[in-house]
């Protein structure tokens, strides 16, 4: 029976503040063959504490953060090019903003995994939602899928597998864990991960998402806070045409 890798292009803080060049790297993940990019929407004012070491690294993280007045500009690029889009959105009140824009999905990321009021508040919206575990909070996993039960939203519900480090190593994979989850969320530098993430998946599972944060070619991956985790196109490329050539095999 066929399988479909459903493969992502993260965008997240790669566009740099600027929407020319948001709606560029879209151009290019669409033609590097992936099925949908995704956004990050946040204000991280409210996401990072003072504190927070990233502040150091990128006093300027305020202006690669998307906002709701640019997403909708991105949002009919999108349209135009023909490429599916959704959004990770990171509390109660931006869930229910995202969902009037008809997302492809809501994403909650692995760090809000177990924040069951945007976990409640995504599946009361009727769109399908992806949610990132990390090993370190798999136990979060069943409180996740009980909020998604009692709204009648299981069939809507995708566990992301995720290691929370920026870059992962392959080593610190657990190709094996794939086959428990609905798709794998990459953030290793490798090319071959992300395909044998998949292929690992498709043990189990007829359809598997993979994401990947895609940037444009760059001379310094410490550009943004995405770019030492992050795929150039052409290596984006190479992963969904690995993808597609494993699709075939199977």
């Amino acid at each position: 029976m066929a399988r479909k890798a459903y493969l992502v292009g993260e965008i997240g803080s790669n566009w740099l503040g600027d929407l020319k060049r948001a709606k560029l790297l879209i151009d290019e993940i669409y033609e590097a063959g992936a099925d949908a990019v995704k956004f990050q929407v946040l204000d991280p004012v409210k996401v990072y504490p003072p504190n927070d070491p990233i502040w150091q690294r990128f006093p300027q993280l305020q202006k690669f953060c998307l906002d709701f007045n640019q997403l909708p500009i991105l949002v009919d690029h999108c349209k135009r090019v023909g490429i599916a889009w959704f959004a990770s959105v990171f509390n109660e009140e931006d869930v229910a903003r995202l969902a009037a824009l008809q997302p492809k999905f809501i994403k909650v990321a692995a760090r809000d995994a177990g924040h069951f009021g945007i976990l409640m508040a995504a599946a009361k919206t009727g769109i399908p939602t992806v949610v990132s575990i990390a090993p370190q909070h798999r136990s979060l996993a069943k409180g996740s899928h009980d909020y998604f039960k009692i709204f009648g939203a299981r069939d809507r519900y995708k566990l992301i597998y995720c290691i929370s480090k920026y870059p992962a190593q392959p080593a610190d994979v657990n190709l094996s864990a794939c086959s428990s989850h609905d798709g794998f969320s990459d953030h290793t530098l490798s090319t071959y991960v992300p395909v044998l993430a998949a292929a690992q998946g498709f043990q189990t599972k007829r359809w598997f998402y993979v994401e990947c944060h895609v940037m444009r070619e760059w001379p310094n991956r410490d550009e943004t806070p995405d770019a030492c985790c992050s795929k150039t196109v052409a290596e984006f490329k190479q992963i969904a045409a690995g993808l597609r050539e494993l699709e075939s095999m199977l």
